[in-house]
């Protein structure tokens, strides 16, 4: 299955959506014809308990999607840059603000939202300070990936409590340590370019 999946996706054979349907198609058939760990009148059950959690998820999308509206409409993303060039013009300040400022984001946002409304206004102070593009944008996006396991929403976090049968406060304690070590990998990159452009350069 991970070869399937990843395998899918990394070599362009389909997208993301695309290879979710394709594995649970081969789960299907590995679980009923080849393990016979699931039976064919367990499929009903197995459906609903995936449409519960899949509701969990897509409200929180959609509550997301409408405070991102807000946001635009109230040009708080504008407003917020103006305020980080006012405050100061450190690099290492203005990167550590738009850190601060994308994990808040993060917290509360869907990504892809997140990023079509903040990549506009934060793009061109980074260009300003320095910061190279690849850096930038692998530093945004790690930022909002963190946020996908922060409370107070954290998409991914509720997503796996559903799955684990574990309460939302359990999740977020275990997650924890991992909290920590990924906020450890993301002041590296934000701070340590060759981190990230170590490869890109290779290639030219």
């Amino acid at each position: 299955m991970p070869i399937i999946l990843l395998g899918g996706i990394l070599s362009g054979i389909f997208t993301p959506t695309e290879a979710s349907i394709v594995t649970c198609v081969y789960a299907l058939i590995v679980g009923v014809f080849i393990y016979k760990e699931i039976k064919i009148r367990d499929v009903p059950r197995i459906v609903w308990d995936n449409i519960r959690n899949c509701c969990a998820c897509l409200t929180l999308v959609a509550l997301s999607g409408a405070f991102g509206y807000i946001l635009t409409q109230e040009r708080v993303p504008q407003m917020v840059a103006e305020a980080i060039l006012n405050i100061t013009h450190n690099r290492i300040l203005i990167v550590l603000i738009i850190n601060v400022f994308l994990l808040f984001v993060g917290m509360f946002m869907e990504s892809i939202s997140a990023i079509l409304i903040t990549f506009p206004v934060l793009f061109p102070i980074a260009m300003e300070i320095g910061m190279d593009p690849v850096n930038f944008a692998v530093m945004a996006v790690l930022n909002l990936m963190v946020g996908l396991t922060t409370p107070p929403v954290g998409t991914c976090m509720i997503a796996a409590a559903q799955i684990g049968n574990t309460s939302t406060y359990k999740a977020f304690k275990a997650n924890m340590p991992f909290l920590i070590a990924s906020l450890t990998v993301l002041m590296l990159v934000a701070f340590c370019p060759p981190i990230t452009l170590l490869i890109p350069s290779l290639f030219g």
